[in-house]
Parts: C-alpha cells; structure tokens; sequence
C-alpha cells in the first residue's frame, strides 16, 4: 500500500485486523477513481471500505497557517517549569504568518506569560478569562488581583494574541503542546456537558451532508459496508465526546447502504481508538490499537 494514503491505508489495515480479513484490494484506482477505497475479502463474504474525515475546514486552514509558521506542535522553552497546552485561535495563525521569520508573539512573549502564571500560581488561562469580571475560576484567580498588574496583562495580552486557552499539565516534563481552535462565540465548536451522543450526532450531520460516501458503498454490491470516520484534532468537541463513560447509547442516522461506521482518533501516543457501530447488534466497546500501523 506504498501508493496509498497513509490514512486510508491505516484505516484499512486496522479494520482488517478486527475482521480477520483474508485479503484487502485497493479498489480506488486503476480507473476506478470514484469507487469506494477497498474490498475485504473474510470467509465467503466481501465487505466495501470507504475512508472520510471530521474536520472544520476553517480550523484546519487556520492549522495549516500556523504549521508554517509558527513554533512545532511541542516546543520547549528555557526557564519554564511546567508543561503547557496551548489552544491558538485563528488570529495566532494570522499572527505568525504576518511575523514571518520572526516569530515574535510565540517565540518571545509566550515564554514570558506562561513564566508569569507559574510564578503566580495560575493553571489556566485564556481567552475565556478576559470575558468574566470577578476572576469566577478558581485555577486562575491571583491572591490579589488588584496588586497582580503583570498577571492581569499577561492574561489580555495573550488573549489579544489569539490564545484561546493555555493549561498547565502536571507529571509530564517542561515545555509546549499546541493545539488549534476557533476560540469565538460565532465560530467556537462546543458539546453539551456529559452527552456521550454528541458524537453520533455530528457524525450523522457529516453522513449526511457527504452523501457520496453512501452512494460509492451502496454501489459495490457487497455483503457489508464499512464506513471508517477519522476524526481530527480540528473537531475537539468530537473527541471529547467520545472520552464521557459508558460510550454513544443513540443509533446513528445513516443511510440504508452504510452497514458499519468507525468513528475513529489517532492518540498522541501513535495508538488509536475505534469505536464500531452495527445495524446488527449497535456500538461495541471502544477498541484501543496499541500498535498503529504505517
């Protein structure tokens, strides 16, 4: 599968490995462009695979400025004791890219907030502080507000610069990890606290907004249609979803052609989570690949 993409060739392979295939085809190709991505050959049946993608094309256009030209996924900085994760928002991206080379916002005043809020005390920080009057969060409220200045314009500061929030990590080594948002009220992706079916329910809304999906797999003639959904960092509200206990309780809505969905997420750790719904029998458990393959 040297020729495929890398993400459909890991979607295949690992639901192969679930389904004990026999034998997998590339089946998008050789003329076949518009087909569905892969036959599965198990026992006497042959099951279609079809690869997608959640995403927020704004977010990712925005991860993509920022990759460019900002600072790696995983910094580190000198003189920082702790390790931060940092969410930038649409206007850090447009800040770098404007930067350039410099790199000044990220490269020269991050270091220099996140130093204050450690000397300070302060866990969390970000755009949604700025919004509240009285200091509401107990992780990010100074002893003394009035007599904190430095803290206080660090806090707009950082805000002003597109980040939407910053929260130190405990019992990982010091420095950096970036992620991407949108960090507004118009545009922020956000779940109902403690609903494990918002991601059924955003998952629905891709099916059936990405009706080819069901239209190449009603199209093969198989036994069983797969339809894997990667889902990216760019829909945090999805991922998040999928961490709340006991898993989605609701059946999707999918088209009639579509016989099996993988919501799916690559972990920071190169493994992957899987979770499998069936009109047969619902949702399984999550299934956790600790060896993803290349």
């Amino acid at each position: 599968m040297s020729d495929t993409d890398p993400f459909e060739a890991k979607a295949c392979l690992l639901t192969s490995s679930i389904l004990d295939v026999e034998r997998c085809e590339h089946w998008d190709r050789n003329g076949r462009q518009n087909a569905f991505d892969f036959k599965l050959y198990i026992s006497d049946q042959v099951h279609a695979l079809e690869v997608t993608t959640a995403t927020h094309e704004e977010i990712r256009d925005h991860q993509a400025r920022w990759n460019t030209y900002g600072p790696s996924p995983s910094t580190t900085y000198p003189g920082l004791q702790g390790h931060w994760e940092v969410m930038v928002d649409q206007r850090a991206s447009t800040l770098v890219r404007k930067q350039g080379r410099k790199r000044h916002y990220f490269n020269d005043l991050l270091p220099q907030w996140l130093k204050i809020f450690e000397q300070h005390g302060i866990d969390e920080a970000g755009q949604f502080s700025t919004t509240f009057k009285d200091w509401p969060f107990p992780s990010m409220r100074p002893d003394q507000p009035s007599e904190s200045p430095a803290l206080r314009k660090a806090i707009f500061e950082s805000a002003k610069a597109g980040i939407w929030t910053c929260k130190r990590v405990y019992g990982v080594p010091p420095g950096v990890s970036f992620a991407y948002g949108y960090g507004s009220s118009d545009y922020g992706l956000t779940r109902p606290a403690d609903d494990p079916n918002h991601a059924v329910h955003q998952i629905s809304d891709l099916l059936r907004r990405k009706s080819d999906n069901a239209e190449k797999l009603g199209a093969s003639g198989c036994d069983r249609r797969h339809l894997w959904v990667w889902v990216d960092l760019s829909r945090l509200d999805i991922i998040r979803s999928l961490d709340e206990d006991g898993g989605p309780t609701e059946v999707p809505a999918v088209d009639s052609r579509i016989t099996d969905v993988w919501i799916a997420r690559l972990l920071e750790d190169a493994r992957v989570d899987a979770l499998h719904w069936r009109t047969d029998d619902g949702w399984g458990q999550t299934i956790r690949f600790d060896r993803y393959v290349a």
